[in-house]
């Protein structure tokens, strides 16, 4: 299974997972463009082809894309064919000329097979495709019309819609044909669950199904696909049960039925840039203890069949821990690492990781098929927990939220480090922090290390909740020592302006000593020539400007000499600097 990455606001394939959220996923951004034998000014995108499904599902075929700047005249002229009319949008020469204007071409060919004069064009078969066209009677974006691939200029019909209502899944991999399917708006399932109408089209662009009860989640990720088998994914309603299903489309785009829920899980892989890619997990119940995760739902990771992936006989299932970094915000639910549960005689044990020890196939370090494959290596937990505040709106918000994993280890282990002895038992409780800035694993070398140094006795605490008790009273002592630093970085502030200010002051009474003494020298030699008294001025001016030089140069030596500078980490990545007294 293959994750998907946020590109521009709209959601674009770099492996072997994708997402799709509302409107074209196409980036036009441009690129290397090669012109045209046929036509020096138009030029073939070379890292642009699509898969699209022949009109009459016989096969696929490939098309190209090729772009030119037409200019105002050709684009009016485009404009007008297109059935636009009214008065034109005044804009200036380089608007029109910096407009690029997008064509079809095939692969091996070298004439277009679709005129370059769309603002946006998709294929959808080797007949038809939806195309937006440049309307310059419109200050908006004008929709999409279903357009035939015949090389013509031709009246459009009615639209099918905005970009914001369209979804393109698939195409642009080159592993399965594209699909269209197009949002017409909440459906009468809505009141209880965020179900709309959805409508898919087909290679000719006529509807071939329309579905009331699909799901669009909060974050618009509403299809997932899977192009190595070119399965495609939605979450939905089962009209028979009312219970939140999976939906499933085949790679030619028919409809496979209804199966077990999945989510779509989001977690970082690039912390220091903040990158993310979702992951394809099948939810299979809930935590068994009571923690403050967002998210207490219990999942399997699906290879690219759809199928879920298993691990040891005793594993039950995998939780994403929440990222403390969107502190007050649970409803931005992204991740960073994996809380794998399993069940044993006396209960349930636990492991964590966010970096698997070695990935599988093409699947990243991060992602939960090659965590789980790698779960030998990590550390079996007798109990966890995981706290964290949540805000109070009767008070200041505080940016540095507390929250914290807490783990128990086992009495004894083998000579793995990792594996409970069968005569051990749950022991001491420790504090796992949970450091946004870099991913947990609870391996051999960790368990060592916070086996020794936790805790007031270094030896962890006995019992949970004392555990809990010392981390949130850390959490307030360090509250206050930022709230003292910053106090005291705020009076040296404004030590400093004070300062500034007097050395203004000092300035300024120099030189107006310099121009009490330039008009007590004029008053003193009235007919002295006017050249003279520009001279004597100009010399009060640079004596004015060497007291400036002499005050500052007074100021760097007092700061070199009888200043310093100090600066306190803040625990986020930056530092607070003042400079104060030696």
């Amino acid at each position: 299974m293959q994750p998907i990455t946020l590109i521009i606001s709209l959601l674009t394939l770099l492996l072997t997972f994708s997402a799709h959220a509302a409107g074209p996923i196409r980036t036009f951004l441009g690129g290397p463009c090669t012109p045209l034998k046929s036509n020096p000014d138009i030029c073939r995108e070379a890292n642009e082809r699509w898969l699209v499904m022949k009109s009459d599902r016989s096969g696929t075929k490939v098309i190209g894309f090729v772009k030119t700047q037409p200019g105002k005249k050709k684009l009016k002229k485009a404009s007008r064919s297109f059935g636009f009319r009214g008065k034109m949008i005044k804009r200036d020469k380089k608007y029109y000329q910096s407009k690029n204007a997008w064509g079809l071409i095939e692969t091996n060919g070298d004439k277009p097979i679709e005129p370059p004069i769309y603002r946006q064009i998709i294929p959808i078969s080797d007949q038809y495709a939806l195309a937006q066209p440049h309307d310059l009677h419109s200050v908006y974006d004008s929709p999409y019309y279903l357009v035939p691939i015949d090389g013509k200029t031709t009246k459009l019909g009615k639209p099918v819609g905005k970009k914001n209502i369209l979804y393109f899944v698939g195409g642009y991999s080159m592993q399965n044909p594209i699909k269209v399917f197009v949002n017409r708006g909440r459906s009468e399932m809505s009141p209880n669950k965020n179900t709309h109408n959805i409508e898919q089209l087909g290679p000719d662009g006529k509807l071939v199904a329309s579905y009331d009860n699909i799901i669009v989640t909060d974050a618009k990720l509403t299809f997932f696909t899977q192009d190595e088998t070119g399965l495609v994914f939605a979450k939905g309603i089962d009209p028979k049960t009312g219970h939140e299903v999976s939906m499933r489309w085949g790679p030619m785009g028919d409809f496979l039925g209804y199966f077990p829920k999945v989510d779509f899980i989001e977690t970082f892989y690039d912390l220091g840039r903040e990158k993310s890619r979702s992951y394809l997990m099948q939810a299979i119940g809930r935590l068994p203890i009571k923690t403050d995760l967002p998210n207490q739902t219990i999942y399997l990771p699906l290879d690219a069949n759809g199928e879920p992936v298993t691990g040891p006989d005793n594993f039950i299932g995998m939780t994403p821990l929440y990222d403390n970094k969107w502190y007050y915000d649970t409803k931005i639910q992204k991740h960073k690492d994996w809380l794998l549960i399993y069940q044993t005689p006396n209960g349930f044990s636990y492991k964590i990781a966010g970096v698997a020890s070695k990935p599988v196939g093409k699947n990243s370090v991060h992602s939960p098929i090659s965590i789980l494959a790698s779960e030998a290596d990590y550390v079996m937990l007798a109990g966890f927990d995981y706290r964290r505040e949540f805000r109070n709106l009767d008070l200041p918000y505080i940016k540095h939220i507390w929250d914290s994993n807490f783990i128990q280890f086992y009495s004894a282990y083998e000579a793995d480090g990792v594996t409970p002895k069968p005569n051990a038992y749950p022991k001491n409780w420790h504090i796992f922090p949970n450091y946004h800035r870099r991913h947990n694993v609870l391996n051999v070398d960790e368990k060592v290390y916070y086996s020794k140094i936790q805790g007031p006795n270094k030896k962890g605490w006995k019992e949970k909740y004392s555990a809990i008790q010392y981390s949130y009273q850390d959490t307030l002592d360090f509250r206050a020592d930022q709230l003292e630093r910053k106090r005291a970085h705020e009076q040296r502030i404004a030590e400093a302006r004070q300062r500034r200010d007097e050395e203004y002051k000092l300035a300024m009474e120099a030189a107006q000593r310099e121009w009490q003494e330039q008009q007590a020298y004029l008053a003193a030699h009235p007919k002295q020539n006017q050249k003279s008294w520009s001279e004597k001025f100009a010399q009060g001016l640079n004596a004015w400007g060497e007291s400036m030089r002499k005050q500052s140069q007074q100021n760097n030596n007092n700061r070199n000499s009888g200043y310093r500078t100090e600066c306190y980490n803040n625990y986020d990545g930056t530092e607070t600097c003042y400079t104060s007294k030696k």
